[in-house]
């Protein structure tokens, strides 16, 4: 066998490898979205917005609510982080509380690509889920 033949052999044993290593750790993480989305259901509700759906929870006031209170998570977290600390307490003050799930964090749907970084985008996706 020739050099350039064992190089040849050895290259598409290489890409088989890769693609069968890349096809694993899809499945992998399709498995583990799965057990994670089992462990953690939505249990709260989705508003329409331009491009897909944003996820909050929401905590009422036992009378009529004084305002609105809105909490937003850190660009590593969920509105779980805020809401957990600070949603039952400010609805037992009258406030009506909206956590929401940032674009692409938790189970908001990941909206407008590149665009949604972006804070100001991000508002008016939130004001929209608002009004909605």
């Amino acid at each position: 066998m020739t050099f350039r033949k064992m190089l040849s052999r050895m290259f598409v044993t290489l890409v088989l490898f890769a693609g069968a290593l890349i096809a694993a750790l899809a499945l992998f993480t399709q498995w583990q979205t799965r057990v994670i989305e089992a462990r953690f259901p939505a249990t709260g509700k989705f508003a329409n917005v331009e491009g897909g759906r944003l996820y909050y929870t929401e905590a009422l006031p036992p009378g009529a609510p004084r305002g609105v209170v809105v909490l937003l998570h850190g660009a590593s977290g969920n509105q779980a982080n805020m809401a957990a600390a600070l949603a039952a307490p400010l609805a037992a003050k009258g406030w009506r509380v909206l956590a929401f799930d940032r674009p692409g964090h938790g189970w908001s749907e990941r909206i407008l690509g590149r665009e949604a970084a972006s804070p100001a985008a991000q508002a008016r996706l939130i004001a929209e889920a608002m009004k909605a």
